[in-house]
């Protein structure tokens, strides 16, 4: 084994337990391995197009829904303001859990301006503490940071969950 690992020099090594064989292999690069996923992905699913303003940003249908199991098919999209360019929202999350977010203990709110995808300005996230745990309820895309803004996602939130107050 030691005189194969010599000549093995920076090459995977592997032994057969079947036959007691040693096989070298030389593993693909890091970036290889990064250009083999990119190829993949790239043949399942075409890129999306950049929109230039809020009102022809189109959500693509594989982005309104979340498959928690194969026989499950649950809303995730769970509005769209669709207003004009300067005051579209959007917000996403689970749709079960408008089921129990009023039986939460707390809720807790915080707003990303760093993570926020370009045409908006801030990811404002909703979460909700039950018993010991903290989920995440709620994403919303705002344009900005205005207060119509805030007041607008508000009613927007107790529109699409009512018990949510």
């Amino acid at each position: 084994m030691k005189h194969r690992a010599l000549e093995c020099n920076g090459i995977t090594l592997a032994e057969s337990h079947s036959s007691r064989q040693i096989y070298c292999s030389e593993m693909p690069s890091i970036s290889a391995n990064k250009k083999l996923i990119q190829r993949a992905r790239a043949q399942n699913e075409a890129p999306l197009s950049t929109p230039t303003d809020l009102a022809s940003l189109v959500v693509p249908d594989q982005y309104k829904s979340h498959h928690p199991s194969p026989d499950v098919d649950e809303l995730f999209l769970l509005g769209d303001s669709r207003q004009a360019d300067t005051r579209r929202v959007t917000i996403f999350g689970r749709d079960n859990h408008r089921n129990w977010v009023q039986d939460r203990d707390r809720v807790f709110i915080d707003s990303m301006f760093t993570l926020a995808p370009p045409l908006f300005s801030q990811v404002f996230v909703i979460l909700a503490k039950r018993k010991e745990y903290v989920f995440p309820v709620m994403y919303a895309q705002l344009p900005s940071k205005r207060k119509e803004t805030y007041d607008g996602l508000f009613g927007f939130i107790k529109a699409i969950w009512p018990l949510f107050n």
